[in-house]
Order: structure tokens, then C-alpha cells, then sequence
């Protein structure tokens, strides 16, 4: 019997612990006696790729329900190792729903994959936004204006949120659809009690308000989206004709894509590597690395129907004052972010 050979593919954008994801599977996988492939271009490369005729990857988009994946068993893969977010996690479901066998590790800034309290990148990308904020608030304190920290999350505020809590700052979400005055007296109080005269607010990139629809342009992707428009700039315009007050805006959803990962998505990205090669070496398919309950398992991968996870309002934001809530504490996940015990055990 020949030496099994594993597929490594990752979706979608970079996130900080992606390289330490994709190395540290390797190593592991070789370590094991595995052959270990990687796959350009996503999946993209399996579902409209023909091997025999070169010149097809330039004329292709994803789109998963016409694609075949005929090069699987070309390529002789046993099993396909998914590295991303929603999306990619949304795309393994549908194939390993064709009988393919998928392993999935969720990684993304956003951390709304449903299953698991944790995503790689996660940590490294609130880190980096909450130093960030700290070194502009400092620095603007001298143009006394207010201050727009735009971060991921077009469907979750998870980013914000605890963003929020690890600056004292108040956040919008895309859970919490405002009326816009409330948040705007708010500021301005702020402003004008803070000896600095600044006031800072971190919005999510999916966040909504009374009056205002987010707003989407280009063409869609394989799985229907298109880019959203920058919804500071149009609160900064906002802000500006309600006070007369400049506001300054940051759109952090660049810079928070790259630079190396902290220690937390280290220790994570390895932990998750170690229980997808298990997985794959038992034989393990339609599986997703996770941390369930501050524990690390391996569930079931999400249904894609179910949609993002998402902010729990009622017990993690509050909606006044738009900041985390501070009270009853006890019990709460780490990173302000909640996931139900999979119905089913996988492995076991």
C-alpha cells in the first residue's frame, strides 16, 4: 500500500498565523509518513482546473455546484485539509456533502466560524487593533477631533467587541442596528469632558444604523459577495454635519491581514494542526479543529445554511452605553465569544 497523500488548500484573504498553519501541517503530516500536496488558487484549483490544458486557470471563477473536483482523484488525495473562514468552511461542507473526505481548520479575523469560541488570526489581529488605537489616540490628542477605528467583521462584531474591551472604548456592531443621535451625544460629551479632547469609537465594517443600508459594489464571488463600501467615511460625514466637529478615520482592515501571529494563534494553530493529522491518520472525515467550551475538539463541520456566528446581544453588548458588558462576568468565555457543544461527537 502506497504512502496516503493529504490536500492542503486555504480561501479567501491572509490572516496572521496562516504560514504557521500551513508549516506546522506539513511537518506534522510528513512526520506521520504522509505526502503532503499543496493546491494553488483554493479551490479554484480542484474545481476548474484541467490539469491537461494550462491555459484554464485564467479563465475561471469559483463556483462549487458546477465544479466536479475531478482532479481529486487525479492527484491520488485522500483526504482535502481546508484552512479558512465561513466561506471555505461553507465550501468544505458542500464537498465532503459529495462524499469527499474533508478535514477543516477555521482561521479568520472575524472569528465567526460556527462550531468553535476560537479562529486562527483572531488574536494576533485584536492585539495588533488594540495597539493601535492606544498610539492614536495618543497622538491625535493635540487636533482634538473624533476618531473612527474601522475593523473586520461584516456579519459578526466579535472583532470590535473585545477590541472595545481591551481599550475602554465604545464600539457598533452589525448585531446592533442604533439610532444614529445616541452615539453621536455620546461622543461629544466624551470630547468635550476628556482633556485631550478626543473621543474614539471602533466600528465594524458590517455595522448599520437607522437610515443607513451597508452598501456593497463589484462583482459577487462564488459564494454571492461582493465588497463592502467603507462605512467610516460615511459616519465621519455623519459626525461631521451633526457637531461641525473633523473626525479622523483609521480603516484597520488592511493592516490587521498581515504580520506574524502572537503567541496565542501559535499555540492555537499547532493544537489545531495536531488534532486535524489525527483526524486524517484515523481516517476522520467531514471534521473541523476547534475550541468548544474553552477546550480544544473536533467537531462536526457547520452546516453552511446556519450562516456566520454571531454576537449574543443580550448577554454580551450593551446597548446604551455600546460598550462589552462589563457584569456577570463569571463563566464567560475568554474571547467573548460562545459556542454550543457539537449534538455530535466526532471520532468517537
Amino acid at each position: 500500500m502506497g504512502r496516503r497523500r493529504i490536500g492542503i488548500l486555504t480561501d479567501a484573504s491572509d490572516v496572521p498565523g496562516l504560514n504557521s498553519v500551513i508549516k506546522n501541517v506539513v511537518n506534522r503530516g510528513a512526520d506521520h509518513g504522509l505526502d503532503m500536496m499543496g493546491i494553488q488558487r483554493g479551490f479554484e484549483g480542484l474545481t476548474h482546473v484541467n490539469l491537461d490544458e494550462p491555459a484554464s486557470r485564467s479563465r475561471f471563477r469559483l463556483d462549487l455546484n458546477r465544479g466536479n473536483c475531478r482532479d481529486l482523484d487525479r492527484l491520488g488525495l485522500d483526504t482535502l485539509l481546508c484552512i479558512g473562514g465561513d466561506r471555505t468552511i461553507a465550501s468544505a461542507a458542500h464537498l465532503a456533502g459529495q462524499g469527499i473526505k474533508v478535514v477543516a481548520i477555521p482561521k479568520t479575523r472575524d472569528n465567526d466560524v460556527q462550531g468553535t469560541e476560537y479562529c486562527v488570526g483572531y488574536s494576533t489581529a485584536t492585539t495588533e487593533a488594540s495597539d493601535a488605537i492606544r498610539r492614536q489616540c495618543t497622538a491625535l490628542g493635540a487636533r482634538e477631533r473624533f476618531v473612527i477605528f474601522q475593523v473586520f467583521g461584516r456579519a459578526s462584531g466579535f472583532t470590535a467587541l473585545i477590541t472595545a474591551d481591551a481599550t475602554s472604548s465604545p464600539c457598533v456592531i452589525p448585531e446592533h442596528r442604533f439610532d444614529l443621535a445616541r452615539p453621536v451625544d455620546m461622543l461629544s460629551a466624551e470630547r468635550k469632558e476628556n482633556p485631550s479632547r478626543v473621543a474614539a469609537v471602533i466600528l465594524s465594517e458590517g455595522a448599520s444604523w437607522n437610515g443607513y443600508q451597508v452598501q456593497e459594489y463589484g462583482s459577487a464571488d462564488g459564494h454571492g459577495r461582493r465588497k463592502v463600501a467603507n462605512v467610516a467615511e460615511v459616519l465621519a460625514r455623519e459626525l461631521l454635519w451633526r457637531t461641525g466637529t473633523e473626525t479622523a478615520v483609521f480603516d484597520q482592515t488592511c493592516d490587521l491581514r498581515a504580520g506574524g501571529p502572537d503567541l496565542v494563534d501559535r499555540l492555537v494553530a499547532a493544537t489545531f494542526d495536531a488534532m486535524a493529522i489525527d483526524a486524517v491518520r484515523e481516517g476522520v472525515g467531514g471534521a473541523m479543529a476547534a475550541l468548544v467550551n474553552g477546550a480544544h475538539d473536533l467537531v462536526p463541520i457547520p452546516d453552511p445554511r446556519v450562516g456566520p456566528r454571531r454576537v449574543e446581544v443580550a448577554t454580551m453588548y450593551d446597548t446604551e452605553r455600546y460598550l462589552p458588558l462589563a457584569s456577570s462576568k463569571r463563566g464567560s468565555p475568554i474571547f467573548q465569544s460562545r459556542s454550543a457543544p457539537p449534538a455530535v461527537r466526532v471520532g468517537t
